[in-house]
Protein backbone atom coordinates (compact mmCIF):
# COMPACT_ATOMS: atom_id res chain seq x y z
CA UNK A 1 0.00 0.00 0.00
CA UNK A 2 1.33 3.58 -0.65
CA UNK A 3 1.37 6.47 1.89
CA UNK A 4 -0.06 9.60 1.60
CA UNK A 5 -3.05 11.50 0.74
CA UNK A 6 -5.36 10.52 -2.34
CA UNK A 7 -7.76 13.29 -4.07
CA UNK A 8 -9.34 12.08 -7.05
CA UNK A 9 -11.59 14.33 -9.30
CA UNK A 10 -13.55 14.89 -11.91
CA UNK A 11 -16.55 14.53 -14.38
CA UNK A 12 -17.10 10.64 -14.39
CA UNK A 13 -20.58 10.58 -16.37
CA UNK A 14 -21.95 8.52 -13.79
CA UNK A 15 -24.94 7.59 -11.46
CA UNK A 16 -23.85 7.65 -7.83
CA UNK A 17 -25.46 3.87 -8.13
CA UNK A 18 -23.27 2.53 -10.62
CA UNK A 19 -21.31 -0.28 -10.68
CA UNK A 20 -17.82 1.93 -11.26
CA UNK A 21 -18.82 4.68 -8.56
CA UNK A 22 -19.42 1.53 -5.98
CA UNK A 23 -15.77 0.30 -6.95
CA UNK A 24 -14.47 3.59 -6.26
CA UNK A 25 -16.14 4.15 -3.28
CA UNK A 26 -14.93 0.37 -2.10
CA UNK A 27 -11.44 2.33 -1.86
CA UNK A 28 -12.07 5.80 -1.47
CA UNK A 29 -14.42 8.21 0.25
CA UNK A 30 -16.95 10.03 -1.69
CA UNK A 31 -16.31 14.05 -0.30
CA UNK A 32 -20.10 14.63 -1.00
CA UNK A 33 -21.06 11.39 1.93
CA UNK A 34 -18.47 12.49 4.01
CA UNK A 35 -18.67 15.93 4.67
CA UNK A 36 -18.48 17.16 8.01
CA UNK A 37 -20.90 20.03 6.70
CA UNK A 38 -24.26 19.44 4.91
CA UNK A 39 -23.76 20.04 1.31
CA UNK A 40 -24.60 23.29 0.75
CA UNK A 41 -26.12 24.56 -2.66
CA UNK A 42 -26.63 22.61 -5.15
CA UNK A 43 -26.11 18.71 -5.24
CA UNK A 44 -26.76 18.13 -8.34
CA UNK A 45 -23.62 19.26 -11.07
CA UNK A 46 -25.35 18.48 -14.07
CA UNK A 47 -27.85 21.06 -15.63
CA UNK A 48 -27.16 20.68 -19.72
CA UNK A 49 -27.63 24.29 -19.77
CA UNK A 50 -31.32 24.05 -19.03
CA UNK A 51 -31.88 27.01 -16.90
CA UNK A 52 -35.35 26.49 -16.05
CA UNK A 53 -35.07 23.63 -13.92
CA UNK A 54 -32.55 22.41 -10.92
CA UNK A 55 -29.58 20.85 -11.57
CA UNK A 56 -30.98 17.68 -11.95
CA UNK A 57 -28.23 14.57 -11.90
CA UNK A 58 -24.88 14.43 -9.66
CA UNK A 59 -22.30 13.16 -12.43
CA UNK A 60 -19.05 15.29 -11.16
CA UNK A 61 -16.91 13.62 -7.98
CA UNK A 62 -14.19 14.07 -5.76
CA UNK A 63 -13.39 11.44 -3.91
CA UNK A 64 -10.59 11.31 -1.15
CA UNK A 65 -8.41 8.56 1.12
CA UNK A 66 -8.84 8.16 4.91
CA UNK A 67 -5.77 10.79 5.42
CA UNK A 68 -8.35 13.60 4.32
CA UNK A 69 -10.99 15.38 5.90
CA UNK A 70 -13.71 17.11 4.21
CA UNK A 71 -14.87 19.94 5.73
CA UNK A 72 -17.41 21.53 3.28
CA UNK A 73 -18.74 20.60 0.06
CA UNK A 74 -21.15 22.13 -2.36
CA UNK A 75 -22.18 22.64 -6.23
CA UNK A 76 -21.93 26.47 -7.03
CA UNK A 77 -24.81 27.73 -8.84
CA UNK A 78 -23.63 31.15 -9.96
CA UNK A 79 -24.05 32.86 -13.21
CA UNK A 80 -24.24 36.09 -14.46
CA UNK A 81 -27.18 36.58 -17.00
CA UNK A 82 -27.92 32.80 -16.93
CA UNK A 83 -24.49 32.34 -18.53
CA UNK A 84 -22.60 29.19 -17.48
CA UNK A 85 -19.11 28.37 -18.88
CA UNK A 86 -20.04 24.46 -18.75
CA UNK A 87 -22.84 22.21 -18.64
CA UNK A 88 -21.64 21.52 -15.06
CA UNK A 89 -21.67 23.10 -11.94
CA UNK A 90 -18.17 23.77 -10.55
CA UNK A 91 -17.91 21.75 -7.13
CA UNK A 92 -16.11 23.31 -4.26
CA UNK A 93 -14.73 21.21 -1.55
CA UNK A 94 -12.53 22.24 1.59
CA UNK A 95 -10.19 19.63 2.80
CA UNK A 96 -7.52 19.35 5.40
CA UNK A 97 -4.94 17.04 5.60
CA UNK A 98 -5.65 14.31 8.42
CA UNK A 99 -2.03 14.09 10.78
CA UNK A 100 -1.54 10.29 11.54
Amino acid sequence: KGKGAVVMCGDFNLAPDSEPISLIQSKLNDAFKVSEQPPYSSVATYHGFTYDDSPRDRIDYVFVSDDVKVLRYGGLTDSRDRSFFSDHLPVLVTLSLVNR
